[in-house]
């Protein structure tokens, strides 16, 4: 008997209390050796910079888990004991062969199956728990245990720490995404953080735009109407300008940036390489095999965010030479990191085939009425220009007034052989006026005005040219470009008849876009003062403007501001 107190019966329940403490702690010891040990560092310094309650349980845990080999030691010391205890005392309350069984079969199910289930899934929590009890052991066994851990220290070396490499990460916040639940990984957070660790590895073949889909100029073109406006639908800020080197092979010799261009007359037709020998911008040339990371390195620079692609072509027969392949731009890398195309305000997603492309807007205003920045650009050019005429308008007045005055689109072929534009009748042009505002002129031009027949409008253009003949004999040609006016004057002329001009005018060169003004729109609209049109808005019946196309404009009052909100025909 390992206790004797006199008492048979009292020394077999003590033997048996202690048999179950030992077990108790060799299950503490199996458990705590897997939940402790198996916590990583990284993964508890992880925990501890969340905001939640691991990381309170995190703080407890890491400085007895930063001494791993004294850890390790302190718990295998104490398992391995209290196993050796409980196999001695066992032999001392039953026979060896039983003693044998009993103990395999406890220490296996209750000190080692059964704990390490549990600490495995709620290591954090019960690391926490046990911290006390841990550091307590420690104390105890240092003097046995710290010369062990040095020795351990010094043969094996620190503690092993687990990095990933970048496959290895993507796979692990995939698996974090498709477990996550409610507070998990999200799509987009997904998509950002795979293409982020995925881009590095891709070349620039893989994300550029092919050369063929690109909007390129000419070096040799002509800044002149169709080029800007071709600029302008294409949407593109930074334009390649093409040339071609003495052996016949196409290359980049400039980029072409839209803001050069805003002091760019067009009726001038500059030549695109006068532009770009003025502004001498470079050009940025990489290779198709070359790797993203590297180009976002040097975009980031701020020099340049778009560069050229290109490969060498040794297979002829001659010295190897460039071939352009398209570009790439900071975009398409962003766009690889996001893992999903970047539309902006311009951009219209459209699908082709099985992948989504992105197709740029046509810039170009919308026909049928002015509004937003283009009756902005108009008004203030009318108030600027022709301060005599419009500054007398309230300024709630003359926006009512151009918000309704139709804005015509002629989309105007060449002259048919025979055909003179000028000579069309104008009750015919006014017929073709009205009866779209976006018309398609079969004849080759459409007439706005003709001498000595009565007209009762006036045009402002906004875009293209129109022929003007005057004189006794109709003999002096000219050509009005954009932001002409063409008989404005005649709008104030309200007491004074009716306006027959003295001159002959006619869009013959498309595209042509005007506004078409009506001097008895602009008459009734003048009139009312924005008092009277405040006043007509608080009104329960609000007085209605009636136009000379038949509308009926009914104002009204929001906050301080008078606005359209029915338009009737009568």
């Amino acid at each position: 008997m390992l206790f004797e107190t006199g008492d048979a019966v009292a020394d077999k329940v003590v033997e048996y209390l202690v048999a179950v403490l030992l077990l108790v702690f060799a299950a503490i010891f199996s458990g705590l050796n897997l939940g402790l040990l198996g916590l990583n560092v990284h993964s508890l310094e992880i925990a501890l910079s969340s905001r939640s309650v691991q990381a309170k349980y995190a703080a407890r845990i890491l400085p007895i888990r930063r001494q791993a080999n004294l850890l390790l030691c302190t718990l295998l010391f104490g398992n391995v004991a209290v196993n050796t205890g409980l196999s001695i005392l066992l032999t001392d309350l039953v026979s060896e062969l039983q003693a044998f069984i009993l103990s395999t079969s406890l220490i296996m199910f209750v000190g080692e199956i059964l704990p390490q289930a549990v600490f495995s899934r709620n290591a954090l929590y019960l690391g926490y728990l046990s911290t006390p009890l841990v550091w307590a052991i420690l104390f105890l066994l240092y003097p046995l245990c710290k010369p062990i851990s040095m020795i351990l220290d010094w043969l094996v070396g620190p503690e092993f720490t687990v990095i990933y490499n970048r496959n290895e990460m993507r796979k692990l916040v995939e698996l974090h995404h498709d477990a996550g639940k409610g507070d998990g990984i999200q799509l987009d957070e997904f998509n950002i953080m795979t293409g982020a660790l995925q881009y590095a590895e891709k070349s620039v073949a893989e994300c550029m735009t092919p050369i063929e889909r690109c909007f390129t100029l000419e070096v040799s073109a002509r800044l002149d109407d169709e080029t800007m406006l071709a600029i302008s639908e294409s949407g593109y800020s930074r334009i390649p300008v093409m040339d071609v080197d003495p052996t016949g092979h196409a290359f980049v010799c400039a980029i072409l940036y839209a803001k050069d261009l805003i002091l760019v007359d067009p009726d001038d037709a500059l030549p695109v390489r006068h532009v770009i020998a003025l502004h001498n911008r470079p050009v940025t040339v990489v290779y198709s095999d070359c790797l993203l990371k590297h180009v976002f390195r040097d975009f980031k620079t701020g020099s340049t965010h778009i560069a050229i692609v290109v490969d060498v072509d040794s297979s002829g027969p001659g010295d190897p030479f460039y071939v352009i392949r398209g570009l790439i731009t900071l975009e398409d890398i962003a766009e690889e990191i996001f893992q999903q195309e970047i539309m902006d305000e311009k951009d219209n997603a459209v699908r082709q085939g099985a992948s989504l492309r992105v197709a740029r807007r046509s810039r170009r205003p919308g026909a049928g009425r002015l509004e937003g920045p283009e009756l902005d650009t108009v008004f203030h050019h009318l108030r600027g220009c022709y301060p005599e005429l419009f500054l007398s308008v309230p300024e709630d007045n003359l926006r009512l007034l151009l918000s309704r005055c139709p804005v015509v689109d002629l989309d105007v072929p060449a002259p048919k052989p025979g055909v003179n534009p000028l000579s069309m009748e104008g009750s015919q042009a006014d017929r073709l006026l009205k009866a779209s505002m976006q018309i398609p002129v079969a004849q080759g031009g459409l007439q706005l005005y003709k001498a000595g027949q009565v007209a009762d409008c006036a045009y402002l253009i906004l875009d293209g040219k129109v022929q003007v003949l005057s004189g006794s004999a109709q003999q002096f040609e000219s050509a009005l470009g954009r932001w002409s006016a063409l008989a404005l004057g005649m709008l104030g002329q309200s007491d004074q008849g009716d306006f027959v001009p003295d001159f002959t005018a006619a869009a013959i060169r498309g595209p042509v876009r005007l506004v078409r003004i009506d001097r008895g729109d602009f008459q009734r609209v003048s009139k009312l003062s924005r008092d009277e049109i405040l006043a007509a808005a608080d009104a329960a019946s609000p007085t209605a403007v009636q136009m000379a196309d038949g509308d009926v404009i009914q104002p009204a009052k929001i906050g301080n501001q008078v606005v359209i909100v029915g338009r009737d025909h009568v």
